[in-house]
């Protein structure tokens, strides 16, 4: 479900996740946009002295909570220093590689109670399986390092025992507002933390961040991941008292974004495409259900098949285009269900659409014949142009025109 697009909706990632999980039940807060006063009249003044115009007044910055200790990463995903919370005031900006970027707000602010526990940490170091044909970090295994953040503040014996004995296993259930805003490249060493924001009986929900070693800036990576426990049979349980023992790192989603408009409109540039897939055994979690990484290896494939496979995605880096993901949303992945995807061919459908500075895909995994998908979500990618690093608008580049045309 999409809301109205001529609001402008100021939510959360947590709200955006509730909105998508309630199917559009829950209510935005709507802001409207500030009413301008008129400037005073200037008094009048004989022979004035001739001085250059003042800069245009700006906002009063918004005062910050305490810079966290080093070993801990600042509490929202820009720079702490003399930062306001506010968007930057050019259309895009460069990350460490130099390629500019949408200016999407990328702040997600995560307040902790005084004495809550740090976030958790997890130091982790870039090696070559890690990295793509770009020689960046794969999105996918952005993921993976997340997982493992959760698995190790859990504890990996408690887990085990919970499978050996009790047959219940941790699942990834969704994966929302995931954003690469910079690029970790092979030998870089990170750090991953991981904070709970919601809790229920059945599921927790944790933003994860990743950082350069030690904490700072810049945030690297970040999202938001709700797991829960299952047992044999596919049935959710309650959180098992084994991995409750310790206070998790908890707070809550303070600072709020802008939506990303997706209503469509005429004559926008789309195509959909269609392939099929084997899940073979190897690509299983411990539970049996499909696993999480392979789930965005996949719609990997479905996106480089949008581009008419390997070899068309190979044209356009010839061409001097990168195609990079920038942000993954909405990633619904029902555990149980997907269960029955292993072992079979499967359908990976993908729609593209070309949406200003985006390159959108809508993604889904079926089974044949079924009337609806067992896994969805949304990718959503820039193009960069491989010699300026600037990004391309895909209706105006000419190796991108190919692969795509007008629809209604």
């Amino acid at each position: 479900p999409a809301p109205d697009p001529n609001q402008v909706l100021c939510w959360s990632e947590l709200e955006l996740q509730l909105y998508f999980s309630s199917g559009g039940a829950l209510k935005p807060k709507v802001k409207a946009k500030p009413t301008p006063k008129p400037a005073a009249a200037a008094p009048a003044v004989a022979a004035p002295a001739v001085v250059p115009p003042a800069p245009a007044a700006t906002a009063a910055p918004v005062t910050l909570p305490s810079p966290s200790p080093s070993s801990e990463p600042p509490e929202s995903g820009l720079p702490a220093s003399g930062s306001t919370g506010a968007e930057p005031s050019s259309p895009t900006s460069k990350d460490s590689t130099g390629s500019s970027r949408p200016n999407f707000p990328r702040r997600t602010t995560v307040q902790r109670p005084p004495n809550a526990p740090p976030a958790h940490k997890l130091d982790v170091v870039v090696y070559i399986e890690h990295t793509d044909s770009y020689q960046i970090v794969y999105n996918a295994n952005y993921v993976s390092f997340c997982l493992h953040s959760l698995q190790d503040f859990y504890g990996l014996p408690a887990l085990l025992e919970l499978q050996h004995t009790d047959s219940i296993c941790m699942n990834m259930l969704t994966l929302h507002g995931m954003r690469c805003l910079q690029s970790a490249i092979l030998g870089d060493h990170l750090s991953v933390f991981s904070t709970r924001i919601d809790h229920t009986e059945n599921a927790d929900t944790w933003y994860c961040s990743i950082h350069p070693s030690g904490g700072g800036q810049p945030v690297i990576y970040d999202c938001l991941v709700t797991v829960g426990f299952f047992g044999a049979s596919g049935t959710a349980v309650a959180i098992p008292p084994v991995i409750q023992q310790r206070e998790p790192p908890h707070g809550k989603v303070v600072q709020s974004g802008i939506l990303r408009k997706t209503t469509p409109s005429p004559g926008r540039l789309a195509k959909e495409s269609c392939f099929s897939a084997t899940c073979w055994l190897d690509t299983t979690d411990a539970s049996g259900c499909l696993d999480p990484v392979f789930v965005l290896k996949l719609f990997e494939r479905g996106r480089t098949n949008a581009f008419d496979g390997p070899s068309g995605l190979k044209t356009l880096q010839d061409a001097g285009v990168k195609v990079v993901v920038f942000r993954v949303e909405n990633v619904q992945l029902h555990p149980p269900a997907s269960r029955a995807l292993v072992g079979q061919a499967i359908d990976v459908r993908t729609r593209m659409e070309y949406q200003e500075k985006l390159i959108v895909f809508e993604q889904s995994l079926w089974l044949p014949g079924a009337a609806a998908p067992t896994i969805l979500g949304t990718v959503v990618c820039l193009a960069i142009d491989a010699v300026t690093g600037e990004t391309i608008q895909p209706a105006n580049c000419t190796p991108l025109q190919r692969f795509i045309q007008a629809t209604p």
